[in-house]
Formats: structure tokens, sequence, C-alpha cells
């Protein structure tokens, strides 16, 4: 330890001691924190029973409630990714690719956005979500749809969920090899 405290940018240097045989972490690092906001890690058996529960027990209702949970957490991110690019709308794309990625839920790839005519492509590779149901034969994306839906109806100003259309088109749950899909905006009376 005494070998990092040298290390002309390291400011401190701890040790926790494993908790068992094989297993340490950090218990001075609470609450864990993404760019100063507290953030946590769900590890694939705690999201995966969330995602196969709910779609057993709720079926195809499963994904729209998740796709409208994740409409408004994507409309949140699209305001913290702009504020962190300065404003510019080319950058925030850049930032959401690379916060998609951070936070393990894929590889995000806007294809292309069109903000005057309020449509877009983006593909996912290896969705976490989707991931879990490899075979299943249909499209599974409901949260992850719903939030790069969320994420494009901020930067076009669009409020409600009902307006935003994303149709997932491919899905590695019905064994293509990456998710994309298509947006735009459709004005529901």
């Amino acid at each position: 330890m005494g070998e990092l405290e040298k290390v002309p940018y390291a400011l401190r240097a701890y040790y926790s001691k494993p908790t068992v045989s094989g297993f340490a972490y950090c218990d001075r690092c609470f609450p864990l924190t993404v760019r100063g906001q507290r953030a946590i890690v769900l590890s694939r058996q705690v999201y995966e029973g969330f995602f196969r529960e709910g779609w057993r027990r709720f079926g195809t209702g499963f994904p729209i409630m998740l796709y409208v949970l994740g409409f408004e957490s994507g409309r949140l991110a699209y305001q913290r990714h702009l504020e962190m690019a300065g404003g510019d709308a080319g950058a925030a794309v850049k930032v959401a690719e690379a916060f998609f990625q951070l936070l393990g839920y894929g590889r995000l790839e806007f294809l292309r956005i069109d903000d005057a005519r309020r449509e877009a492509v983006y593909r996912v590779h290896g969705s976490f979500e989707c991931e879990l149901f490899r075979g299943a034969g249909e499209i599974r994306a409901g949260f992850v749809r719903g939030l790069i839906g969320g994420w494009l109806a901020a930067r076009w100003g669009v409020e409600e969920a009902e307006n935003v259309i994303v149709r997932e088109e491919k899905c590695i749950a019905k064994g293509d090899p990456y998710c994309e899909a298509r947006v735009w905006v459709e004005k529901r009376k």
C-alpha cells in the first residue's frame, strides 16, 4: 500500500480486508456515485429475477410498464447529458452512448438522428434486457426502448410517451445479432 501512496495522482490509498475468502469490497466507497450522483449496481441475478418474473406474472403488459418507466428516466438523462455536453446536442449523443455502456445497459449506437423530422434509428449491442431472453423468438425490449425513446423525446421537446413511437425491428431475443429500432414522433389524439 505504501507504493500506491507514492503514485503522483493518488490522493490516498486504503486497504479493505476480505469479507470471506475470495471476496473483498471497498467498505469506504459508500454511497457509490457517478458524476456526483448516487448510483446502484444490479447484479445479473437481481435484474434477471426482476425481468423474468415480470414477464411471467404480467405477460405482454410488462414491457408497456417498463417502457413508460424507462421513458421518464430517459427524459431526465437527456437533461443531464446535455448539461455535461455544454449545451451541444451533438456532443450529448456521445455522452449518452458512453453512459449507456458505462452503466452496463449495452453498447448504444445512434445510426441516425434527424432533429428536423424528429426521427432516429439506433442500435444496441448486448442489451442487458434482451439478452436474458435469447431464443424467445420475439422482441423483449421494454425498458431500453423507453429509455432511448424518452431521451429522444426530451431532445425533440415531446412531453407524452404516447407520441413517441419506438419500433424495434431487430432484437437479440428473437435471434438477431443486435437490437435495432426506428423512432419517430406521431401525435396521438
